[in-house]
Order: C-alpha cells, then sequence, then structure tokens
C-alpha cells in the first residue's frame, strides 16, 4: 500500500510585533523552506521585510499551522489564506501585499529612543547628566567624534561628574540647604563688620591649640593612609556614574536626520515598493472570498 505524502502550511511571523505576515506550502522540512525564503524571497514585499529583518540582525519565525496530503495542500493553503484575512492578518501573499506593503514602514525595532515624555520622567540627576555629556552625546551621534575620543571625555570627565552629583546630593537635602543659608548669612555679617567680634569673643574662647594637636596627631596619619585607597576607589565610582550616565544620555539623543537607520532603510524600500504598485490594482479587495 502506498504511503500518502504529507505536506505542511506554515506561517512566517515577525519575531519584532509577533505577527503572521505570510502563508505558505511545502513539502519539505519547514526549515528547509525558511532557508528557501531568505535565499529567494517569494515576491517584492517579502524581500523589503526579510531584508528590514536582517538589517536589525533577524530573521521570521516559522510555525506548522495545518497539515494536508500531497494531494489537498493547495487547497487547504488558500484556506488558511482566506481564513487569516478574515481575522484580520495583512499578510505579504500576493496579491494581498499590495495593500500592506505600508505595514513595513511602521515596524519597529525591539531597542527604540526614549520617548520625549519619557525622558521627562527620569531621575533628576540625569538633567545633570545631560548637562554635562549632551553635547558630547550629540557630536557622537552626528558622527563628528569617534567611539575612543567620546570614550575618554568621559573618563576624563569623570571625577568633575562626580563632585557635581555630590555637591547636588547635598544642597538637595534640607541639611544641605540650611547649610547654604548659614555661609550666605555668614559672609553677610563677615563683610558687615562683625569679623572682629568673632575673632575677638568666639575664636579666644576656642581651645585652638588643642584641637591642632589632636588633629597632627591623631587625626592626620590615618587619613594620609588611607587617602590612596579612597582615591582610587572613588576615581572608579566616577568613570562607572559618568559612564552609565552617559550611556543614558546618548541613548536619548535623537540621530541627525541626515544618518539613515534600520527603519529609515525599509521605509524608503517599503514607499519604493508601493509607489510602483499600478494604480488598477490599489483599489483590490481583501475579502478572502476574492
Amino acid at each position: 500500500m502506498t504511503r500518502t505524502r504529507q505536506g505542511t502550511v506554515y506561517a512566517l511571523i515577525d519575531p519584532r510585533d509577533e505577527k503572521i505576515r505570510y502563508i505558505g506550502k511545502t513539502t519539505q522540512p519547514i526549515l528547509n523552506r525558511l532557508a528557501g525564503h531568505l535565499a529567494q524571497p517569494t515576491n517584492p514585499a517579502m524581500r523589503v521585510w526579510i531584508n528590514g529583518l536582517n538589517l536589525g540582525g533577524l530573521i521570521p519565525r516559522i510555525e506548522t499551522v495545518a497539515t494536508a496530503s500531497e494531494a489537498r495542500l493547495d487547497a487547504e493553503e488558500k484556506h488558511q489564506i482566506r481564513r487569516h484575512i478574515k481575522q484580520g492578518h495583512r499578510l505579504l501573499n500576493a496579491p494581498y501585499y499590495q495593500q500592506h506593503v505600508s505595514d513595513l514602514s511602521h515596524l519597529q525595532p525591539d531597542e527604540q529612543t526614549p520617548q520625549a515624555d519619557e525622558v521627562e520622567h527620569w531621575p533628576p540627576a540625569m538633567g545633570l547628566a545631560r548637562l554635562v555629556f549632551g553635547r558630547l552625546a550629540r557630536a557622537r551621534a552626528a558622527s563628528r567624534v569617534p567611539a575612543w575620543a567620546a570614550a575618554l571625555i568621559v573618563v576624563a570627565a569623570a571625577p568633575l561628574y562626580l563632585m557635581l552629583l555630590m555637591l547636588r546630593a547635598l544642597f538637595n537635602t534640607r541639611a544641605g540647604i540650611y547649610l547654604l543659608l548659614a555661609g550666605g548669612i555668614g559672609s553677610i555679617l563677615w563683610d558687615a563688620g562683625f569679623d572682629a567680634a568673632v575673632r575677638d569673643l568666639l575664636l579666644s574662647r576656642l581651645p585652638l591649640e588643642e584641637w591642632s594637636t589632636l588633629w597632627g596627631v591623631y587625626m592626620a596619619p590615618p587619613l594620609a593612609e588611607l587617602a590612596p585607597s579612597t582615591a582610587f576607589t572613588a576615581l572608579v565610582t566616577a568613570v562607572v556614574l559618568a559612564g552609565v550616565s552617559y550611556a543614558e544620555v546618548a541613548k536619548a539623543t535623537p540621530r541627525p536626520a541626515c544618518i539613515r537607520t534600520t527603519d529609515d532603510v525599509v521605509s524608503v524600500a517599503a514607499a519604493a515598493l508601493a509607489g510602483a504598485i499600478p494604480p488598477a490594482v490599489e483599489g483590490l479587495t481583501t475579502d478572502p472570498k476574492a
């Protein structure tokens, strides 16, 4: 008894939005058929879609939809195409791709630049990071500064950035505000002539010699021993903080319009393909019975 040869109806799925974009049939293993699509897309819209995925380092995902005997495979494929169209899937099968090709220009990659409203809700410290690293990030986005030069600038600016972060943290606290107010009031009083009163009435009653001895004998030597290791730790911390902050600023910096991204390339190709569709088929119905 001759065994009936089986075939497979499969779906190609876009990994970026998990939408089914193509229904096909094969009597081969489905991974072999996927390799055939990658090597030779079935129609122009498929070529734009697959090339756009390739630019992002992606390929379609293939899944089995149904199986049927080889004699019924054509009918089952047509049935599945009509069923998926009726369910609202915007397939790139001919002739439906002529209406759905515009979808390709709206697909976005997995990682997107933060939108303006997201940036507004960043932690306040990021405002300082944009102030320090904003111009560098814009220059890097425009390819005016090479990556190695940007890295050196970030490392060189790291100590200043850490100091600004500490000052910002200090003066964002109630104690820091009181200290700032006390310093300002003290400076005004000192300039007004109260310096003599401070020297005669206050400093004369303070044990300055004992404090000096305490500092020189018990405090200065241990601090001098700790200084090298503390300075190294602070420098490493500053570099890490500066690098992370610069990376966030760079991620939020828009690329100049003259620099093409993956989305730009796919959008141009999709628009060109849509414009090449003859006017006579622009009103093509997507009725599954057609």
